[in-house]
Order: structure tokens, then sequence, then C-alpha cells
């Protein structure tokens, strides 16, 4: 997970991180995402896999800043937010 988030800047909370463009976001999905399975979340629109760590992943094509965003959230309750970068 680390490696996969390493020397993103952060956004305005410290939660978030962000990723230049649309392409950046879907590798970094397929890279977090990989060997995981599927799974849901209630009222969640948008594609989630839950990785062998417990940690999930979940890919929505909208945010409130625009662009998708990549929601993880963590065995222990915490949470990290990937989205694009706005000018």
């Amino acid at each position: 997970m680390d490696d996969v988030l390493a020397g993103l800047p952060r956004g305005k909370q410290s939660w978030v991180r962000m990723v230049p463009d649309e392409g950046a976001l879907t590798t970094k999905f397929d890279d977090l995402t990989r060997g995981g399975t599927p799974t849901t979340w209630k009222n969640f629109d948008g594609t989630v896999i839950e990785r062998a760590d417990g940690v999930q992943v979940g890919m929505r094509s909208y945010s409130g800043s625009g662009g998708g965003a990549i929601d993880i959230r963590m065995p222990d309750g915490s949470r990290i937010r990937l989205h694009v970068d706005q000018p």
C-alpha cells in the first residue's frame, strides 16, 4: 500500500492524496486492487475490491471536486482518498 501511495501530494485534508489525471487514478486503482476480490459498500456507486490484507478499495467516477476518486478503507477504520488534482 505505502509503495503505491508514496510520493503523492497531499490534498487539503491530511487523508487525501492527489493524482495528476484520470489515467493515473485508474493505474493506482489497478495497483492497489491486484489479486483482490469484488465486494460492495452500501450506497456506493462504483467498483469495490477487498484485498487479502482486509483493505477495501473503491473507485467511483465522481467526486465533489470533479473527476473520479478512490476511497480506501483500512481494517482499523481509517480512510484515505485519492482524487484528480483540479487546477
